[in-house]
């Protein structure tokens, strides 16, 4: 796991997101407050994404959920 997506995960933890591995090797967020992420409460972010982009659509999503990373 990059070093980014290690941090990004420890600022959601400390602002009472659960953070638990997939099967699959991806990363699913709860959020705290489900109404605020699309009903759902859950965003799932790439455990080792092969673009380089990923990080930065995590933190876009993880923001539209009420996080402030």
């Amino acid at each position: 796991m990059k070093k980014e997506l290690k941090v990004l995960l420890a600022k959601v933890e400390a602002q009472g997101g659960r953070v638990e591995p997939t099967r699959g090797g991806h990363i699913k967020v709860l959020c705290p407050n489900p109404s605020q992420c699309n009903g759902s409460g859950i965003v799932t972010l790439a455990g080792t994404a092969s673009d380089h982009r990923s990080v930065r659509n995590g933190i876009a999503q993880l923001r539209r959920c009420g996080f402030a990373v």
